[in-house]
């Protein structure tokens, strides 16, 4: 039984799963997408925090500080193209949005 388009929208988690042919091949894919969404504690984060002694140098202060504007500019396009439904890699039932170079996700 294969759901509709606009189910799938709705509820992609849901419409994954009932498409998935197998109990083994579910719990897979939820272990792996698990694993793969969970961050380390200790995680540390692009454009996060100056070091102390950056703060010090006024060149590398500004530098870093351009640098944490193109971030947010990267993440506002990435989260853009994310919502983009013509972007069929990335926006549809299934598909998990991209995030790797969000500095936070």
């Amino acid at each position: 039984m294969q759901p509709s388009t606009s189910a799938s929208m709705a509820t992609p988690a849901t419409s994954q799963t009932v498409l998935l042919a197998f109990l083994r091949q579910a719990t897979m894919v939820m272990t792996i997408l698990d694993v793969l969404s969970t961050h380390s504690t200790d995680e540390e984060y692009i454009a996060d925090k100056m070091e102390p002694s950056w703060e010090e140098a006024p060149a590398i202060k500004g530098a870093f500080e351009r640098f944490i504007g193109k971030v947010m500019e990267l993440t506002g396009i990435i989260d853009g193209r994310n919502l983009d439904e013509g972007l069929l890699n990335r926006n549809g039932a299934g598909v998990v949005p991209y995030e790797p170079l969000k500095p936070r996700s």
